[in-house]
């Protein structure tokens, strides 16, 4: 924390928030344009610049204003992603005083960064086309994938790790990325030696880097992922980005979109499916043309490539890959389970950092992905058939499909119980399995698949799994602290089962302390009291003495306590002064509007009660960050001894 940070007064984010809101000739502003010129490089000097630039002074700008905004935005000795300087620059970019020839200068001396940081912090029509049109400008043209490109990636791929472009840049960026390497079909038919297998060993490489490139771009773009399919239409980009979408990170994908590219993707099995019906009756010494009789209507059905894939086992009926062939439809689920379909599957095993991903996605949506992948590859169980000539690997892959089969089934028919009973005994790895590992991560594998194949068998028994939620012990009891540690689930539970205001209240100042809550609200939570308005203001007011401790947890409370639709008057005035000056906003360290909008009218034009209440003694940190906004307004209006601290526990 800067010494600026530790002063007491008017605390830089307010200043911030008067100059969004009040007129280009307004005191305050005055107020901010002089402390602008003062304040050294920073944070809170890059706050001051931006409001300006955006707020009063959005239509006209003094240039030397201007200069110091892209003077200090474009630095070379500042992170562009992280910069909060990096924004002012946009804004001064984008202002209607900035000359065109001064933007094209400007964005020509651009990194990739600063370009990716430009059109992200800045939503203007004006910078986005001027940032397009640059990278039309002056970027080569695509060429094929190399594994080299992936080591030295060029503007484009450095200007998509960048989240959420604007489809404009989006586009102009993706257009510029390297095209799917191509394998050269003269040098492998004219080589000699091992030159074919060089020749094809390179292109697998470079298809392997140009399949990373891209999912270094979903992962940033992921926002814009329809944006990326529509950009890849047919072509052999969608196949990867989709896989991405789904097998990758899922969670960040919106629900519709989630949807859509799991249909897709599951159109896919009908001509695994059809395959497996193409090689059994071949294996079973059909003619040709009887198997093409048929399934005529099957194979019309196909795209393009499913029938070429379908006609590639009627021209070349080799024994052993008519074997493969006849495998398709299981092989096919069972590798979308291990793999793609694995978190949409289960999403328990998305975890970040131990605890469990917030998906976009509700918990309907992912079962109604899981029942149509179920249903889908139902068909595969059908003509499930055993091969003892199948490696053990691949039987621990079928072993998770069937036990995903059976869990997304909306129902475990006879029929269904007796296929997978019968498949069951089959699909046991061979004892040693351990896809690749050793040692005691082999162990654990093992233990893994036999815990799997007992819980199909038990699924199959229909035995009924039950959960317990934890116990609090009684209302009296139960600590702020220990409603704090407990998941949203086990806190809904136990408020429902236990009714009383002095519980609710510990409730709503467990949110200090509580690391996560994703699925139950403090709003929620504040509805159940007798008497949630006069609650909130009665606590706020005994904040100090409720919880104490450091800035986060005044901060917490007034960013929980601001973020209810319409925060009354009394209870803005009851918040601690200079956290309610500095938090609560659109954005991170600004004043909530609400909160500047009272001290503005409580202020007026009153120059001395401006000038008391820019050097009351309420600051960040130390007994007096604790002195109530309505405190310190009464006083600097009527010229009153200051306030002291509310009292502590």
């Amino acid at each position: 924390m800067t010494s600026d940070d530790m002063r007491t007064g008017l605390p830089p984010a307010f200043l911030v928030a008067l100059a969004g809101q009040a007129g280009p000739q307004a005191p305050p502003v005055r107020l901010a344009l002089r402390r602008v010129q003062d304040l050294p490089e920073g944070t809170a000097r890059d706050d001051l610049l931006l409001a300006l630039l955006e707020g009063a002074l959005h239509e006209t700008a003094p240039q030397w204003l201007l200069e110091q905004a892209l003077e200090s935005g474009l630095r070379d000795d500042q992170d562009a992603q992280r910069s909060t300087a990096i924004q002012v620059a946009a804004a001064a970019l984008a202002h209607p005083a900035c000359a065109e020839s001064v933007r094209d200068k400007a964005l020509h001396a651009c990194t990739a960064a600063q370009l990716g940081a430009l059109v992200h912090r800045s939503r203007s029509g004006r910078l986005v086309e001027a940032v397009a049109a640059h990278l039309g400008q002056y970027e080569p043209a695509p060429q094929p994938m190399t594994v080299d490109r992936l080591k030295s990636p060029g503007t484009a791929e450095l200007l998509l790790a960048t989240p959420g472009l604007p489809d404009a840049v989006l586009a102009a960026a993706l257009n510029l990325l390297p095209t799917r390497p191509v394998l050269d079909g003269a040098a492998m038919a004219g080589g000699d030696g091992d030159r074919p297998a060089q020749v094809f060993r390179a292109y697998r490489e470079a298809l392997k880097a140009w399949e990373q490139m891209w999912g270094a771009v979903v992962t940033a773009q992921v926002g814009g992922a329809r944006s990326l399919l529509a950009w890849a239409g047919d072509g052999p980009a969608r196949s990867v980005i989709r896989d991405h979408l789904l097998g990758t990170l899922p969670w960040d994908v919106e629900p519709d979109l989630l949807e859509e590219a799991a249909a897709e993707d599951l159109a896919a099995f009908a001509t695994a499916e059809t395959v497996t019906r193409v090689c059994r009756q071949l294996a079973a010494d059909t003619p040709v043309p009887e198997i093409r009789s048929q399934l005529r209507d099957v194979l019309s059905a196909l795209p393009p490539g499913g029938r070429e894939e379908a006609e590639f086992y009627f021209d070349d009926a080799h024994e052993r890959v008519v074997q493969i062939g006849a495998r398709d439809a299981v092989s096919w689920a069972a590798a979308r389970t291990h793999g793609t379909w694995r978190y949409l599957l289960d999403p328990a095993q998305a975890r970040q950092w131990g605890q469990p991903r917030a998906w976009q996605a509700s918990e309907d949506v992912l079962a109604r992905i899981g029942r149509s992948f179920a249903t889908t590859t139902l068909t595969a169980l059908h003509l499930w058939e055993p091969d003892p000539s199948r490696y053990a690997t691949s039987h621990a892959h079928e072993l998770r499909w069937l036990h995903m089969l059976l869990v997304h089934l909306p129902q475990i028919t006879d029929n269904v119980r007796q296929q997978a009973s019968a498949a069951l005994p089959h699909l046991r790895p061979r004892p040693g399995y351990s896809s690749g590992a050793s040692g005691y991560e082999a162990r654990q594998q093992e233990r893994e698949l036999d815990d799997l194949h007992a819980t199909i068998r038990r699924m199959l028994n229909d035995t009924a799994a039950t959960h317990r939620a934890a116990a609090l012990g009684s209302p009296q009891e139960v600590t702020v602290a220990q409603l704090a540690r407990v998941d949203d689930r086990t806190l809904r539970d136990y408020l429902e089962r236990h009714r009383g205001d002095d519980l609710l209240e510990k409730a709503l100042l467990s949110f200090v302390y509580a690391a996560h809550r994703s699925h139950f609200s403090f709003a929620e939570v504040l509805a159940l009291h007798s008497a949630p308005a006069r609650a909130l203001v009665r606590i706020t007011a005994e904040l100090r003495s409720r919880v104490g401790g450091g800035p986060q947890n005044r901060e917490r409370w007034t960013r929980f306590a601001l973020a209810l639709p319409d925060p009354s008057e009394d209870l803005i005035r009851a918040l601690p002064a200079w956290t309610a000056l500095s938090t609560g906003g659109s954005r991170f360290d600004v004043a909530h509007p609400q909160v500047t909008r009272l001290v503005l009218f409580a202020l007026g034009d009153s120059g001395e009660a401006w000038a008391r209440f820019a050097d009351s003694p309420a600051s960040y940190a130390g007994p007096t960050a604790w002195l109530r906004l309505g405190d310190i307004l009464d006083a600097a209006i009527k010229g009153a001894d200051w306030p002291r601290p509310p009292a502590t526990h």
